[in-house]
């Protein structure tokens, strides 16, 4: 299975972060693809950025970044047509095992330690999540935690991913467990695919 990522590098250019003090924050709901059937839960105080720029990708259709006890947190929603030769029937069923784990494996990290990974359903359809810790050397805060969820939905696959950037891969760790897990979970479960897709 080929992974549906877009980089954060990339897409973290397109805005500036807004900051919110705790991942407690109040939410928005809000319409994304200008369609009013297809939606999905921000916080509030990302208002409007969460539309992607003119410079995005154009599967982007949902990211925002926040800043919160010294923690960055990029979401990113992405919606890919099948490759060929790949139907929604095949895709739902690497996601139905543990083949979902390829899902959270990042090239070029270290540590890597995939913490959490379950098969579900969202919006009546197969799906899966999955959640790893890694150090990139790379970045000047070293510490992560990427959490990948995704739905085989009947045109196209869609993508919910969050990073979670910290000094270290410890305190990022803990950050998920105590805070972003349940932060990430509600922007999951709001997920609301457009009706031609459910």
């Amino acid at each position: 299975m080929q992974i549906l990522r877009s980089s954060f590098l990339s897409a973290g250019l397109l805005l500036g972060l807004s900051s919110v003090a705790s991942a407690d924050s109040d939410w928005k709901n809000v319409s994304l693809d200008n369609d009013p059937d297809f939606t999905i839960d921000v916080p509030s105080v990302v208002g409007d950025d969460y539309k992607p720029g003119q410079t995005a990708d154009k599967n982007d259709v949902m990211f925002f970044a926040i800043t919160s006890d010294n923690e960055d947190v990029t979401c990113l929603v992405t919606k890919f047509p099948y490759e060929k030769d790949t139907t929604q029937q095949k895709f739902a069923a690497v996601l139905a095992t543990s083949s979902r784990d390829a899902m959270c494996q990042f090239d070029g990290k270290q540590g890597l330690d995939i913490g959490e990974s379950k098969s579900l359903t969202s919006n009546g359809l197969q799906a899966a999540e999955c959640a790893a810790a890694y150090t990139d050397p790379k970045e000047k805060r070293p510490g992560w935690v990427s959490s990948v969820t995704m739905i085989a939905a009947p045109n196209n696959v869609y993508q919910l991913s969050c990073d979670i950037n910290a000094d270290d891969q410890a305190e990022a760790t803990a950050s998920w467990v105590a805070t972003w897990s349940d932060f990430v979970g509600h922007i999951r479960d709001s997920l609301h695919l457009p009706a031609a897709e459910r």
